[in-house]
C-alpha cells in the first residue's frame, strides 16, 4: 500500500493541474496540441501501412470518384513503390465522363527517373473519344 501512495498522489496532482488549466487555455494551444496528436497517430500508423503493403502487395482506397492505389514493384532490376491517383476531370463534351490519372514511381533500386505518367481518358456511350481530355 505504501509503494502505490506516491504514484496516486502524483496522478491526483497531475489531474488537478489539467483540470485547472483546461478552461483558461487559449484556443491556439488546444489546436496545436490536437494537430501534434493527429500527426503522432499518423506516424504510429505508418509501420502498419508498410506491413499491410508488404503482405498484400497492393492497397486501394476508393472515395467515390477519387481512387488511390499503392503497390510494390519487385522485379530483378527495379525495387520501389508505385502510386496511382484517379480523379474526375472536366469534360467539354456533353454526357462525357473523363478521368485524370497520375502515376508516380518511387524507386530505391534501379528504375527510370522519368517513368512518372499523367494522362486523361474520356468515355461516352456509343462514341469513340480522343485519348486526351479537352
Amino acid at each position: 500500500m505504501l509503494s502505490t501512495l506516491p504514484f496516486l498522489m502524483a496522478v491526483k496532482s497531475f489531474v488537478n493541474i489539467q483540470i485547472m488549466m483546461s478552461p483558461n487555455t487559449p484556443l491556439k494551444n488546444r489546436f496545436g496540441c490536437t494537430l501534434v496528436f493527429i500527426i503522432w497517430i499518423l506516424l504510429l500508423c505508418l509501420p502498419m501501412f508498410g506491413f499491410m503493403l508488404a503482405l498484400k502487395g497492393e492497397l486501394r482506397l476508393n472515395l467515390g470518384e477519387f481512387r488511390q492505389r499503392v503497390w510494390l514493384i519487385q522485379d530483378s532490376e527495379n525495387n520501389g513503390v508505385g502510386w496511382q491517383s484517379e480523379s474526375p476531370a472536366r469534360a467539354s463534351l456533353l454526357e462525357a465522363t473523363c478521368q485524370e490519372i497520375r502515376v508516380q514511381y518511387f524507386f530505391w533500386q534501379g528504375g527510370e527517373s522519368n517513368a512518372n505518367a499523367h494522362y486523361c481518358t474520356c468515355e461516352r456511350e456509343g462514341v469513340d473519344m480522343p485519348p486526351q481530355c479537352p
